[in-house]
């Protein structure tokens, strides 16, 4: 079986099902009505989030990106102000 450069690059997905279960697995078919790993099958009508993770790709929390935006923000404010400094030198 040749399988797609999309199924190749998967490998992990989290599922969140509509009964609250979360369920961790490698995807080892694409379906027409459900996803497969070993062991495992969740229908699409079953889930209510799923998330992929693919090889060399790294998980960025928003938390995360929102600190860095908010500390580019206090420099910028920072050096707008001039640092302090009135500009008289002396």
């Amino acid at each position: 079986m040749n399988k797609s450069r999309w199924q190749r690059a998967i490998t992990l997905v989290v599922v969140k099902t509509t009964k609250g279960d979360t369920k961790k697995f490698t995807v080892t078919a694409v379906e027409n009505d459900a996803l497969d790993g070993k062991d495992v099958r969740v229908p699409y009508a079953d889930i209510s989030s799923l998330e992929v993770r693919r090889e060399g790709e790294h998980k960025v929390r928003p938390g995360v990106v929102i600190g860095v935006i908010a500390a580019v923000a206090a420099v910028a404010v920072l050096v707008g102000s001039g640092g302090g400094s009135n500009g008289s030198g002396y």
